[in-house]
């Protein structure tokens, strides 16, 4: 019996088939060797005896779920059309195959359930590890993706039932996957494991320092879970340190959970959503301070998953504490003690450690998936009322069934169309409805007068201009646009903060579609009052991402700084408006570019000619409107308007 067996899952998918980076993490694995005992070494110096190698941690590892493998620097291959199990020996620093299996679908249960049942078997050992290597998206989407088997995925409920089914303790689980790092995951395997450790942000293909942290449970076998949790998050940090990955040195996150404190956590945040739920029912003004703060909590991707950091909801500068000081003690309480151990990077500042999904804008189906793994009943009975969705039986055994967000007045918001003193078209709030809003961002296009076709140069916040009895929503400044060296690009904010936006631009590079990274100080909704006096800051671009999976559309996790693929030539690409029938985006693209180690962004005027711009407004409850488009001319200084233009009227958001 070996003092740990470590079971690695790993579910290659396009990940090793495009990029090898499973492939990478074995070659990593390759580099660990069996450490020699301090006494041992000490005895043979001394010509008492040989020093002998410890072999006290077990490696098991299963292949599957990727159409190519690449293991050319390695002296083995791996084959795609069958699952294979295999064994690491530390001494000989080699691979053997242990079992060829016919190949089954990674992204289900009872294979996970095979592969421990089976590492136990063999290696039986005081304690066990399993690292789920491969895609995650976090509460909703889950983990893997099998792509030969039309990209399935796992969700987190079906991971619980794997392992509470084979009845194997693990001393840690550790989650090689993006935005993991979450309540739901968490009260799912509590008690299956005591220490879970994961990321809340997108992971990078390498992911963790793998090559670091075994090695270090070589040379310390008798460290415990919570031991390893840490070394993995330390080294994880250092390694893209040094590897000068900018983007990815930013936006880490890494935690280690204390599974035993989860129900805590659980029971704290659901008594929070229920004091949610009361204010929803009774207090409208209650609500609207209690919805801000939770549209205000840091987010992860670029929010589509809905993955927010628990403790940034009460961690938010100049905002109002309305929570009773019990009920937030307790939340933050339940959180210090469950989240043991943080690192993070200076853009995800706000990280605590531990997510929840914030499902609000989700559909009915993805609502139906995240109702088997959500802990809360009254936070499900609260996503019943501010949907269309009905909440399954077991919620209102335990929860208060809430009005419907569309029977209540208080909640609906009255937009008036309005246009400035320069006729540009804006969006009037008064300050009874203001605080119901959640994001106002406006959408540019130009058309292309040789092809007629409308092409988008892309989406920006909004800037609030003060007025007596509400606020109007205006576009910044359309008639200046962010250029990559000198040349007009197509920029979506995908992430707003108080003080910073996350943008993409779309590139292409050789036939692959990219994302540059780009992130900018910026005070988001900039007063007309201190406009003058406001400078935002340069545009930094942190790397290269690849964007998101075509079939699950979980997050890629192929993530490059600039440096690994300067010198190569690109191309910006401008998405075209209503170009394709069957809903793909299309795009035109610049002249080749060559991309630098630093790419400079800033902004200059746009290019004479005619454009259209619209409004999308969400509320707080992440209903969704957007206001018809508008025709403009630009001459290069400002912006002129048809003469039959209409741009007035009320419109009222009170359906999702």
């Amino acid at each position: 019996m070996g003092e740990w067996t470590v079971l690695v899952y790993l579910c290659g998918s396009d990940l090793e088939s495009n990029h090898g980076f499973a492939s990478l993490d074995l070659e990593e694995i390759q580099m660990c060797k069996a450490p020699v005992a301090f006494a041992d070494a000490l005895n043979a110096a001394e010509g008492v005896a040989e020093k002998q190698p410890r072999n006290d941690v077990n490696l098991l590892i299963e292949t599957g779920g990727s159409r190519q493998w690449h293991t050319e620097a390695l002296d083995f291959s791996i084959a795609s059309d069958s699952l294979q199990r295999w064994r690491y020996d530390y001494v000989g620093r080699s691979f053997s195959l242990e079992a060829t299996l016919p190949l089954q679908n990674m992204a289900e249960p009872d294979t996970l359930a095979d592969f421990i049942r089976w590492g136990v078997k063999t290696c039986p050992a005081k304690k066990y590890a399993l690292v789920l290597w491969d895609h995650g998206g976090g509460a909703k989407t889950g983990l893997f993706i099998d792509e030969l088997y039309d990209g399935d995925t796992m969700y987190i409920n079906e991971i619980g039932d794997a392992l509470r089914d084979i009845g194997v303790h693990f001393e840690a689980v550790l989650f090689d996957a993006c935005m993991m790092a979450n309540l739901e995951t968490a009260y799912q395997i509590r008690e299956s494991a005591n220490w879970m450790i994961a990321s809340e942000e997108v992971v990078p293909g390498e992911g963790t320092d793998i090559k670091g942290w075994l090695q270090e449970l070589l040379n310390n076998p008798g460290m415990d879970g919570r031991e390893l949790g840490r070394c993995v998050c330390d080294m994880t940090e250092i390694r893209y340190a040094n590897m000068e990955d900018r983007q990815y040195e930013a936006l880490m996150t890494w935690s280690v959970i204390d599974l035993s404190r989860i129900e805590r956590m659980a029971k704290a945040f659901d008594d929070f959503m229920a004091a949610i739920g009361d204010a929803y029912a009774s207090d409208p003004s209650l609500l609207v301070t209690y919805a801000s703060q939770l549209n205000q909590a840091e987010f992860y991707d670029n929010g589509r998953e809905g993955m927010r950091d628990i403790g940034s909801i009460f961690y938010i500068p100049n905002s109002n504490a309305v929570t009773d000081v019990k009920l937030r003690g307790e939340v933050l309480n339940a959180l210090s003690e469950a989240v043991v151990y943080v690192v993070r990077g200076i853009g995800r500042s706000e990280s605590r450690g531990l997510s929840f999904c914030y499902a609000v804008g989700f559909d009915e189906k993805a609502l139906d998936v995240y109702s088997r793994s959500c802990p809360c009943p009254h936070y499900m009975a609260f996503l019943d009322a501010v949907s269309d969705w009905t909440a399954p039986d077991w919620v209102y055994a335990l929860a208060n069934r809430l009005p419907e967000l569309n029977t209540l007045d208080d909640y609906q918001i009255t937009i008036e169309k309005r246009r400035r003193d320069n006729g540009m078209p804006a969006c009037y709030v008064s300050w009874d409805e203001e605080a119901l809003i959640g994001d106002v961002n406006y959408c540019l296009y130009r058309r292309d007068e040789a092809t007629g076709q409308i092409i988008s140069p892309g989406r920006n916040v909004c800037r609030q201009i003060i007025q007596k009895d509400g606020a109007l929503w205006s576009a910044i400044d359309p008639g200046h646009w962010a250029a990559v060296e000198g040349v007009t690009c197509s920029i979506d904010v995908v992430a707003a903060t108080e003080s910073y936006c996350l943008y993409n631009i779309p590139v292409r590079i050789g036939s692959v579609n990219w994302n540059l990274r780009c992130g900018r100080s910026y005070t988001r909704y900039l007063s007309e009052k201190y406009i003058e006096q406001y400078t935002p800051s340069e545009y930094i671009i942190f790397g290269l991402w690849e964007g998101y999976d075509n079939n699950s559309e979980i997050p890629n996790r192929n993530i490059l700084p600039l440096a690994q693929m300067a010198g190569q030539e690109f191309r910006l690409l401008y998405p075209v408006y209503g170009a394709s029938a069957s809903g793909r985006t299309t795009y035109e693209s610049s002249d080749d570019m060559t991309l630098y180690r630093v790419l400079k962004v800033e902004e200059q005027p746009l290019t004479p000619g005619t454009y259209y711009i619209d409004y999308d407004i969400i509320d707080i409850f992440q209903r969704r409107y957007e206001l018809e488009r508008v025709e403009m001319y630009w001459d290069g200084e400002q912006f002129t308007y048809p003469e039959d233009m209409v741009w007035e009227g009320i419109v009222t958001i009170n359906r999702r």
